[in-house]
């Protein structure tokens, strides 16, 4: 319960600014979005943390992952 109200509480400050600044609702969605993965927190990091590499590590299993990710988003987006 802690977890959710720490969630919700995190989501809230920007929620002024947006309505202060005049943007759009398609704006609004949009910067939202950004928030989606933390939203989902609760749900995949038990998933993450149960499964790893003894090899890796615990950390690196994910981390690693995620950046060569992050690297080919990054390509495909300087490509076009």
């Amino acid at each position: 319960m802690l977890c959710v109200c720490v969630c919700v509480c995190v989501s809230l400050p920007d929620r002024p600014f947006m309505l202060s600044s005049r943007m759009s609702y398609a704006q609004m969605g949009t910067f939202s979005l950004a928030a989606a993965p933390y939203s989902l927190k609760l749900l995949w990091s038990p998933i993450v943390d149960c499964l790893y590499s003894e090899r890796m590590g615990r950390r690196k299993t994910w981390i690693v992952p995620i950046q060569v990710r992050v690297q080919q988003y990054t390509q495909i987006g300087i490509r076009e």
